[in-house]
């Protein structure tokens, strides 16, 4: 509650008290510290533009994965400029602005120069009324997914070539027992 007197009258022997209950204002206030940190220490990069597609936050997830330093480097620039296709990027932002949402993959341009691969989920948020604020998405690299799944698959490529070469039957069969290649040595 904050209460405040004030004197009133030509003695000042009067006085006029004002009492305002602030309770609600503290709980939005620690609400909202409590959102804005989650934004801030999220795993996920994430970032928020406005309807024009300037970038207005980026958490530090965000700046890590980008290859930047502080928030400054990239507050207000355009949206489009952190893809490796800015085409494609606009149809993300079109979409996002029409439909409300939008999820996929897309090459990530760095700071450096250099690309990245990224799976991110956009959405358009809107107020009580339903009228559109801006644009928010969170972003993952992929790319040491994909590096895995390629090395993955050479191994095993590798495997199958040498077990070709073997003059014994080596076969391979999924759990269910079906087999899933086998030599040319078991015919």
């Amino acid at each position: 509650n904050i209460i405040s007197n004030v004197p009133y009258g030509k003695d000042s022997n009067s006085i006029v008290g004002i009492n305002i209950d602030i309770t609600d204002f503290k709980r939005i206030e620690k609400s909202m510290e409590i959102w804005g940190e989650a934004l801030k220490s999220s795993l996920n990069a994430i970032a928020i533009a406005d309807l024009q597609g300037n970038v207005t936050y980026v958490n530090p997830a965000f700046l890590s994965l980008w290859g930047y330093e502080n928030d400054h480097e990239v507050l207000g620039k355009s949206c489009l400029s952190f893809w490796r296709n800015e085409e494609k990027a606009l149809k993300v932002v079109e979409t996002v602005l029409s439909t409300g949402s939008w999820a996929g993959q897309l090459a990530g341009r760095k700071k450096d120069n250099s690309f990245f691969l990224t799976r991110f989920s956009a959405n358009l948020l809107k107020d009580a009324s339903g009228k559109p604020l801006c644009m928010v998405a969170a972003f993952l690299d992929v790319t040491p997914q994909l590096q895995a799944q390629e090395a993955l698959k050479e191994s095993k490529e590798r495997l199958k070539s040498l077990a070709e070469l073997l003059p014994e039957t080596v076969f391979e069969a999924d759990l269910l027992g079906k087999l899933t290649f086998v030599n040319d040595s078991a015919y």
